[in-house]
């Protein structure tokens, strides 16, 4: 893995070297099978460097709380001297931060206050058996797969995310018709990103998805609650711009989003929440948005249709979550995209 990440024979051997060796390597090829590029996977490597130090990983093999990783992140922040490349230190302490705790839940070191055991605990149990005595696979690959099927939020954490855009500043208005979007349909951060003006049929309610698996656009009920926070944030917050995508930055020089914007959003306000949310991403959105709609009745096809998947067996996938329900329970066809969320009520 390093050889391939490393031209300097020195830098290749000093990760070869370091303590951790094993769990660094399965947490970089797990990011490399999510389809992580070279650029990013190197950077990542040497974050874990820099992590397993700042946090004291190889002296102490005890779960750390949120806090304290979030202390050790500032003191390295406010270190003295600081590098001389050192010029964005908001951007460096979310990267690092969230990378820090991405690795400790990976490997089952994250301790989060006042944090109960998840309602499908005993599935997972019997899942990591099913993996270790039936299939045979080694604890590398069981914390791999074991760390996939928990990567998502409750819908009360979805709740309590959108909450937290309410409110009167740009920022807030735009965040919030993004979140809905990647909440009530469940939208990939490409998806959210590439969507523009002309992608808004408001006289027939549409809302047309250009989708970034199979390259076309689906169209889609425009919801209520989603049509009025994007009405809101063309109307009071989206900047006077010649660009034709819909959302674009706040502060100069205003442009279109960047693809990671909307995980940079999602992941800022999970960490501002009291307490904070394990940092995830906005595909943990496209989980919780899977798992919500199968409570509600929906089937297999009708949740591939609405996530835009092309092959079954991707459904399947997302809907580990409800192993335990009927997947095929009636349908509930005509309303279901508006089922997604009653974020305002707290019905949901």
């Amino acid at each position: 893995m390093f050889d391939k990440l490393f031209r300097s024979r020195a830098v290749v051997q000093r990760h070869l070297s370091s303590a951790l060796l094993q769990e660094r390597l399965e947490y970089l090829q797990r990011c490399a099978n999510q389809g992580y590029s070279l650029t990013t996977l190197r950077q990542l490597a040497v974050d874990l460097l820099l992590i397993q130090n700042l946090l004291g990983l190889t002296t102490s093999s005890d779960s750390l709380s949120l806090a304290a990783i979030q202390a050790g992140v500032k003191r390295w922040v406010d270190r003295r001297p600081r590098h001389f490349k050192y010029k964005n230190g908001s951007r460096g302490r979310v990267q690092v931060l969230s990378r820090a705790v991405r690795w400790l839940r990976f490997l089952g070191r994250l301790r989060l206050p006042g944090e109960a055991p998840p309602a499908y605990r005993s599935l997972l149990e019997t899942f990591v058996d099913y993996l270790r005595v039936e299939k045979g696979l080694s604890e590398g690959t069981i914390r791999t797969r074991h760390w996939y099927v928990e990567d998502f939020f409750s819908w009360s954490d979805v709740q309590r995310l959108v909450a937290t855009t309410e409110g009167s500043r740009p920022k807030d208005i735009r965040d919030r018709a993004i979140l809905l979007l990647l909440v009530v349909y469940a939208l990939r951060c490409g998806e959210v990103q590439a969507l523009r003006l002309d992608d808004l049929d408001w006289e027939k309610g549409l809302l047309f998805v250009p989708r970034t698996k199979g390259r076309k656009r689906e169209p889609y009920p425009l919801s209520p609650t989603v049509g009025q926070a994007i009405i809101r944030y063309l109307r009071e917050a989206r900047p006077r711009s010649s660009y034709r995508e819909i959302f674009l930055t706040v502060e100069a020089p205003i442009q279109p989003l960047r693809k990671s914007s909307p995980w940079s959003i999602v992941t800022k306000r999970a960490l501002s929440l009291d307490p904070p949310l394990e940092l995830r991403g906005p595909h943990a959105l496209r989980h919780a948005n899977a798992t919500h709609l199968l409570a509600q009745g929906l089937s297999l096809k009708e949740l591939g249709d609405h996530l835009g998947h092309r092959l079954s067996k991707t459904t399947a996938v997302c809907a580990k979550a409800a192993l335990s329900e009927n997947l095929e329970r009636p349908s509930k066809r005509a309303s279901f995209r508006e089922e997604a969320v009653r974020l305002d009520s707290g019905d949901a």
